[in-house]
């Protein structure tokens, strides 16, 4: 069975088995979105640590670098993690 996709409109086989209740979204504008989403996040934690870095500074009372400059790659290491237990949960579904 052929599914256009509701994005792109490119038609895709799709199981005659498989519900298509809502509008077909294809594997490659589904993974677009979520690479949007991760780059977005990273940008979000890259504009946030000088904010971040500011109000520390005043806090302490001098300039130094502290645990704030870890949030991008503490927030890359989450979305890692995560996404590496999805995929062993998808994995080990099919077995």
């Amino acid at each position: 069975m052929k599914a256009a996709c509701s994005k792109c409109g490119q038609p895709w086989n799709v199981s005659v088995h498989k519900k298509l209740n809502k509008p077909y979204v294809c594997p490659r504008c589904s993974k677009v979105k979520k690479m949007v989403l991760t780059a977005v996040g990273f940008i979000i934690c890259c504009v946030a640590v000088p904010k971040l870095n500011r109000i520390v500074n005043v806090q302490r009372g001098y300039s130094a670098g502290g645990g704030e400059v870890l949030i991008p790659l503490l927030y890359l290491v989450v979305v890692g993690f995560i996404k590496t237990v999805l995929d062993y949960k998808k994995e080990n579904a099919h077995q």
